[in-house]
């Protein structure tokens, strides 16, 4: 099936203030209330890195960096509009949460493959 994978990243995030769990909480709380209001649930695989940087003095610095990976399973949700918009409300609310940090986002068409059972 052919479908859309949605991709956020959040830069330069505090390394002792935010952590897996908490962006995982965030996500499920946001995601949560745009499920009561569209009966679409956006859910997510939460991976982490660092960003290696270089400053204006070229001193190397580096940030933390969460990427958020969403797919839309067709099977479940049909429209691609909607999926867009519930995702956009979830992944708006995250980032007023984290306080406005860079972001980007990117979307993939994709060949999707779903097994409920082997």
């Amino acid at each position: 099936m052919e479908t859309e994978r949605y991709a956020v990243t959040f830069y330069d995030l505090d390394l002792k203030r935010y952590t897996v769990g908490m962006i995982a909480d965030l996500w499920d709380v946001s995601a949560g209330l745009i499920y009561e209001e569209t009966n679409i649930f956006v859910s997510a695989n939460i991976y982490t890195s660092y960003t290696v940087k270089h400053d204006n003095n070229e001193e190397a610095f580096y940030s933390m960096t969460f990427l958020v990976v969403s797919t839309r399973n067709p099977t479940e949700i049909e429209s691609e509009v909607d999926y867009w918009n519930a995702y956009r409300q979830v992944i708006e609310a995250i980032r007023a949460r984290l306080g406005n940090p860079c972001m980007s986002l990117t979307k993939q068409d994709v060949d999707f493959f779903y097994f409920q059972k082997l």
